[in-house]
């Protein structure tokens, strides 16, 4: 429900707070994981790969929470066809609407492509231009305590986030 909470509330603010505040956060995160766990995996990627929904910090419940909470505040807050949340969450979860979590979301937060996945998720990590996305990153590195990373492990755990999601798409 934080994620949730951050995009509902942080109105039109900004839509970096509220990626930070669940998937984007998550995948800084997952760059702290990889890190302390680097002897375990073959590459930065299989890590990523096998952290992102699985283990660590960023488990499948982390994930289902950043994903479901995208798609019921699309179902909460857009436009004539907006719904209170406990009818929101009651057909969500009782009408199987979970059950294609994954596809909605990127059709909700990513207009259905899987390379603006990719190229949102790497912005964030990397950009050092963008007035907004920089101390929030900030900010977020410190809450987390993740240290510095190259802008390659920036671009890898974008990849490895836009795959889990194609994967989980596919399974779905």
């Amino acid at each position: 429900m934080a994620t949730y909470n951050a995009i509902i509330y942080s109105g039109g603010y900004s839509q970096t707070l509220r990626d930070f505040a669940g998937w984007t956060g998550d995948l800084l995160t997952t760059i702290q994981d990889m890190k302390l766990h680097a002897q375990e995996f073959n590459s930065p990627y299989d890590a990523a790969m096998k952290i992102i929904g699985n283990m660590y910090q960023f488990s499948l419940d982390d994930l289902f929470s950043d994903v479901d909470a995208i798609n019921l505040a699309n179902k909460t807050s857009v436009g004539a066809n907006a719904q209170p949340l406990n009818i929101a969450i009651r057909d969500y979860y009782s009408n199987n609407d979970c059950m294609n979590r994954f596809t909605q979301f990127v059709n909700n937060r990513f207009d259905g492509s899987l390379d603006k996945i990719f190229s949102e998720a790497e912005y964030y990590l990397n950009t050092n231009l963008d007035p907004v996305v920089v101390p929030i990153r900030l900010a977020f590195k410190r809450a987390f305590d993740v240290e510095d990373y190259s802008e390659e492990i920036g671009k890898i755990t974008a990849q490895a986030f836009r795959d889990v999601i194609e994967k989980k798409m596919i399974s779905e």
